[in-house]
């Protein structure tokens, strides 16, 4: 009897330890190990997600991944420098309404003089050739309005012919490759007509001249540059003109600029 007294304690007893172990719950720190992965020992740098949770991880990766796929602008390259060549020096003149630069070559032995009018932005010379009592002279100006045919039909306007025939039949209209912009060439001869300008006195009508003009073409819209004098001078002139306006090159927001100045050429 004492016997099965102590057998079914000791079964009683057990059973209890067991139920007891098999309740029990896991300690905080198994909890921790449950939950919670291994700290990193790597330096979290600004920006990095760490393990804060998968939300961020993403985030994190699409930052990078846009960073990646669209990098820092680069700054813009200024413009080269215009460089003089054999017999010519660099010019330029400054629109004053938009502060843009122009820059060209032109022939050491053209004088440039100060311009006869505000709307001009640079003038400048030609001496005459034998024969020739009269300069010539080339006016610059920055964009004015008016379409590019406007401008070259009113240039054509401002000649007659001595046989009384429509000036358009002796002008000349050439398309040129410039060195960085296309240019519209514009050349007629025949009697320049009395004319009377914004700032300037007004001119007596001149036989025996030439207009060589040329519009060039650029992003910030045409500028031209207006040359007359005599006839044999100006054809004389022509290829020393055609390179200086080859060489034409603007340079945006050189200066500040002021209030604009209405007119034309």
């Amino acid at each position: 009897m004492l016997i099965q007294k102590l057998s079914l304690g000791v079964c009683i007893l057990a059973s209890l330890t067991l139920f007891s172990g098999c309740s029990r719950e896991p300690s905080v720190e198994q909890e921790l190990v449950v939950v919670n992965k291994k700290p990193s020992t790597e330096t979290v740098t600004t920006g990095d997600a760490g393990q804060v949770g998968s939300s961020h991880q993403q985030e994190a990766q699409l930052a990078q991944e846009g960073e990646k796929g669209s990098p820092a602008p680069q700054a813009a390259k200024p413009a080269e420098a215009l460089k003089p060549i054999a017999g010519f020096k660099v010019a330029k003149g400054v629109d004053q309404n938009t502060g843009h630069e122009m820059q060209f070559l032109v022939p050491e032995e053209w004088q440039s003089k100060q311009p006869t009018s505000m709307m001009r932005i640079y003038q400048v010379n030609i001496p005459p050739v034998e024969g020739d009592t009269s300069e010539g002279e080339i006016a610059f100006f920055a964009p004015i309005g008016g379409s590019i045919q406007d401008n070259i039909d009113r240039w054509i306007g401002q000649f007659s012919q001595p046989d009384g025939s429509d000036p358009k039949s002796k002008a000349v209209v050439e398309d040129i490759k410039g060195d960085k912009y296309p240019i519209k060439l514009v050349s007629v001869p025949g009697t320049m007509l009395a004319s009377s300008m914004p700032g300037m006195p007004p001119m007596p009508e001149k036989t025996g001249y030439m207009m060589l003009g040329a519009i060039v073409e650029t992003p910030s819209g045409p500028w031209y540059i207006k040359g007359t004098g005599p006839e044999k001078t100006m054809a004389a002139a022509k290829e020393k003109f055609l390179t200086l306006c080859r060489s034409v090159q603007i340079v945006e927001g050189a200066i500040t600029g002021g209030p604009g100045l209405p007119g034309h050429p």
